[in-house]
């Protein structure tokens, strides 16, 4: 899982772990459906105020210019698989996604996903795609504020450059389309900065490669999969906490293997007992009760000045799981700055951060 959601192709990951390339395709649609089922669930009543559309082109089995008779019969769905995203400009969330192709059904069917995960009045902004005009208007009615970033191209380009390169933009026309959408949040840079990072974290979507999926179902799991990843797994930098935490989706990160600075707190109880101060400790549980700690972490600590997250050794797809060896580490008053304590009743020792 880690090699698919760090950008690694199928072939590479079955070179880097040994495994046979079915058992990874299998894998991949079992937990790129689980994700998928997962952030459909939990995405929703948000309280996101400024969203940004964009749309990002990939394509399955084959490119639209080389489908033929005998593929449109064998494969289903073959051809452009454009991927419609939603994106937070605040938290980086990406609120929703759909893959289908680039017309006024398919913006019709995405923006009524995002209208019924919002909970409040939103600003959004576009590009011209002009399915969006009315696709919004059916979705939110005037509920909404909305408007559209026109980006001008220059039209001369050399031709050595024009097949893979954009036109160089030199200006771009604001127009507001329903409601009072405020000028200096007009922008699509956010998601179409998001844009780049799929493309580099994520092989099917990566330009002038050759990965690609043969199957849609495919091609849905690993977007599901590294949406996941990004949402609830991947701490980012400018945040400093994921984005699902930034969005109030999650208090704690899904899994990782090493988690910034920041202040934690053990609300789980198993047995009548807090997390933390199991009799056991993280290293020497059992996996039934790292699996059964649905309340693990908790941001909001009267001690936040003094805790700090700690690096995970181990992963679990479980939600909420337990998923480290050692305790958190608290650092000693009136100590050096890299002196520090383990918080579990069962060890109790003091090292080194480096450790």
């Amino acid at each position: 899982m880690n090699c698919l959601i760090e950008g690694c192709s199928v072939r590479a990951t079955v070179g880097m772990t040994g495994v046979a390339k079915k058992t990874v395709m299998r894998l991949l649609c079992e937990v790129g459906s689980i994700c998928e089922s997962y952030q459909d669930r939990v995405m929703r009543n948000l309280t996101c105020r400024r969203i940004q559309l964009d749309e990002l082109w990939s394509f399955n089995y084959c490119k639209a210019k080389n489908i033929t008779p005998e593929i449109v019969g064998k494969v289903p769905f073959a051809g452009d698989a454009w991927l419609w995203t939603a994106f937070d400009a605040e938290s980086k969330l990406v609120l929703c996604w759909r893959i289908g192709d680039r017309g006024s059904q398919a913006a019709s069917e995405f923006t009524r996903d995002l209208a019924g995960r919002l909970a409040n009045r939103v600003q959004v902004t576009s590009d011209g795609h002009r399915v969006y005009l009315t696709a919004i208007e059916d979705a939110f009615g005037s509920e909404i504020d909305f408007a559209m970033l026109v980006k001008i191209f220059d039209a001369d380009r050399q031709e050595s450059k024009a097949r893979y390169s954009p036109a160089q933009c030199i200006g771009t026309r604001v127009i507001p389309i329903i409601g009072r959408p405020a000028p200096k949040h007009l922008s699509t840079s956010s998601v179409e900065r998001h844009n780049w990072s799929v493309r580099t974290v994520m092989r099917r979507y990566t330009r002038l490669s050759n990965g690609f999926s043969r199957k849609i179902e495919n091609h849905a799991a690993a977007v599901a999969l590294n949406y996941f990843a990004y949402n609830f797994i991947r701490i980012h930098r400018t945040l400093r906490v994921t984005p699902a935490m930034a969005a109030g989706v999650r208090n704690w990160p899904a899994l990782g293997r090493t988690l910034p600075c920041g202040p934690l707190r053990s609300t789980g109880t198993e047995g009548g007992k807090s997390g933390i101060d199991n009799e056991k400790g993280n290293r020497n549980c059992d996996a039934g009760n790292r699996h059964r700690r649905n309340d693990w972490w908790n941001l909001e600590s009267p001690q936040a000045e003094q805790r700090h997250w700690y690096s995970i050794h181990s992963i679990s797809w479980t939600d909420g799981a337990c998923a480290g060896y050692c305790h958190p580490l608290v650092r000693r008053p009136n100590k050096r700055r890299d002196d520090w304590r383990c918080c579990g009743s069962s060890c109790g020792s003091s090292f080194s951060r480096t450790c």
